[in-house]
């Protein structure tokens, strides 16, 4: 499982007790991020504080975990409601967990009041953020979280039928623009395409905001809509940097 994979990427954080204040984790698949969240709590739960929870167990209802659950926005109230609960950190556990799904959903309200958290960190306070529309996000929320790139669980794995990130990369401009005719020809195989580019960057770092997983994640969101393909691969490959 795609969950999984990452949180055993997190083994040293939540053994060491070395969380930073903020993650955003951002994907395709808005369930899938969920599911992470989740899991990186009931592991910690298990290996600090003797919980015994299965994989398809739910969160405990316990003072220091609050999950966010709206069902069309998050408004200044919701934010107001956190704040006031994590003022004094967390109550019994080693840390105070904030899960807020889909936190792209935040009114202008919402995430100005939510930054100003953000700004002035609480001690033992941890924020999961997820978001599918990274870009919607406001871009100081951005900066002030550790940003991880979640693979979807439909994500493919590489094989000798598609190109590698670090092929596409190290070409020089002509022959990126010669190869977007050919990636964008089919367009299920290019989103497949770069869901894979995707996963081979999380290969070599999960924790990295990097400005690669951030332009193929934009178009990868640019190609839900009924644009011209050539013309999006091809704006993607300018502004790639060169390897």
């Amino acid at each position: 499982m795609i969950a999984q994979s990452i949180q055993s990427q997190f083994s040293n954080t939540i053994s060491q007790n070395l969380f930073a204040h903020s993650y955003l984790f951002y994907g395709i698949n808005a369930l899938d991020l969920t599911d992470l969240c989740i899991g990186l709590i009931k592991d910690y739960l298990n290996h600090h504080h003797d919980f015994s929870l299965q994989p398809d167990a739910p969160l405990p209802l316990h003072p220091d975990i609050l999950f966010l659950e709206t069902e069309s926005s998050i408004k200044i109230d919701h934010i107001k409601q956190i704040q006031d609960k994590i003022k004094y950190g967390p109550y019994q556990l080693n840390y105070f967990f904030v899960v807020i799904p889909n936190c792209d959903l935040c009114s202008l309200q919402a995430a100005n009041a939510f930054l100003k958290t953000l700004e002035e960190p609480i001690d033992k306070v941890v924020f999961f953020l997820t978001s599918a529309h990274f870009q919607s996000i406001l871009p100081t929320i951005r900066s002030r979280s550790l940003c991880v790139y979640t693979p979807t669980s439909s994500t493919h794995h590489l094989d000798d039928e598609f190109l590698s990130f670090h092929s596409f990369q190290s070409m020089d401009l002509n022959t990126r623009l010669n190869s977007c005719m050919d990636l964008a020809s089919n367009k299920t195989q290019l989103i497949t395409q770069l869901h894979n580019w995707l996963t081979e960057l999380n290969d070599y770092s999960i924790a990295k905001n990097t400005s690669n997983h951030i332009l193929i994640f934009n178009l990868l969101e640019t190609l839900q809509y009924n644009v011209n393909v050539r013309l999006q691969l091809e704006n993607f490959s300018i502004q790639l940097p060169f390897d």
